[in-house]
This record gives C-alpha cells, sequence and structure tokens, in this order.
C-alpha cells in the first residue's frame, strides 16, 4: 500500500535491489489433512527484488512515469559505512521447490499475484 501511494503521489520511492521471498517453519495440514512439519521456504515462482515489485505494481497501475522509483544496493563490507552493512545474505531469496511438492500447491508469480 505504502508502494503504490508512493506512486501515485509520485513521492520518491529508494528500495533495495536485493532479492527476497518469505519463510514459514509452522506445522500445517497438507490438502488431503495430512500433517506437514519441518522448516518450508515460500515464495514466488521467480527471484524478484523490492524495485523489481515496485515497477511491476506501477506497470499494473499504468503508471508511466517512475522515474521517482530508486534502486539503491544494500551495504556491502567493502562499503566505507561499516555500521550500515546488512547481516543477511545479499540474496535472500528462496527455493518454493520442497513447499510445493509437499503441499501440492504451485507458487504465483509476481504478474498473477499482482493481477488477483
Amino acid at each position: 500500500v505504502r508502494v503504490l501511494q508512493s506512486l501515485l503521489q509520485k513521492a520518491a520511492i529508494i528500495i533495495t535491489s536485493a532479492p527476497t521471498n518469505h519463510t514459514t517453519t509452522n506445522d500445517d495440514t497438507n490438502n488431503d489433512g495430512s500433517i506437514v512439519s519441518g522448516i518450508y521456504n515460500m515464495g514466488g515462482k521467480e527471484r524478484v527484488s523490492r524495485y523489481d515489485i515496485a515497477m511491476a505494481v506501477a506497470k499494473h497501475f499504468k503508471i508511466k512515469d517512475t522515474s521517482h522509483i530508486h534502486s539503491v544496493d544494500r551495504p556491502t563490507p567493502s562499503s566505507n559505512n561499516q555500521s550500515a552493512v546488512a547481516k543477511s545474505p545479499l540474496d535472500i531469496s528462496m527455493d518454493s521447490t520442497k513447499l510445493e511438492t509437499s503441499t501440492g500447491i504451485s507458487m504465483s508469480t509476481l504478474e498473477q499475484i499482482i493481477h488477483s
């Protein structure tokens, strides 16, 4: 919602270009009622960054001027500001294959999510 509001108001948006997904560690049930337990990565079909998401949302809402959306790289150990270095890997995307195989549920693409 924040990204969409900023897009519509042409406010500056500064978003990391590092790919990201989500993870789940819950016990849950399969479509057939069996228990699925363990650590499962959950994300979309493709690796996308927050910047990619902002650009896809702008495209979906036919926002032609995206000059106010700025991609920035996350700081690395070679950066001058060591206190700004992220404590996580630069690429935090995850493979959802185990979750898809265990549950029979196919993850959606970014385009499918935006259009739904």
